[in-house]
């Protein structure tokens, strides 16, 4: 299966952050490159089938304390919407891989 994350690239850097530790793991890992503007999508497409989204920062501090709201989705048309938008960014962020 092909796994892949796109992460803000100041969060990547972040104690505690997983990304460089994915990506050492075989994840396709790439960051957004824009100092004024981060990486924000909160998305996960799993098997293209299923959506999950919502507010949850996918950190520690989320799972333990923050009020965080998460919604899993399985509805064909609104998952390709997602995926799709995840390939686009997958293609602009190119040179950014970890």
């Amino acid at each position: 299966m092909n796994k892949r994350l796109i992460s803000d690239d100041e969060c990547a850097k972040n104690k505690g952050s997983d990304i460089y530790n994915l990506s050492a793991q075989g994840v396709e890992t790439r960051t957004d490159s824009n100092i004024q503007s981060h990486m924000h999508n909160k998305y996960a497409v799993i098997d293209n089938k299923i959506l999950v989204t919502g507010s949850f920062n996918w950190t520690w501090q989320a799972v333990k304390s923050n009020q965080e709201n998460l919604i899993i989705v399985e509805k064909e048309d609104l998952v390709k919407k997602y995926k799709d938008s995840f390939e686009k960014l997958w293609a602009q962020f190119q040179s950014n891989k970890v």
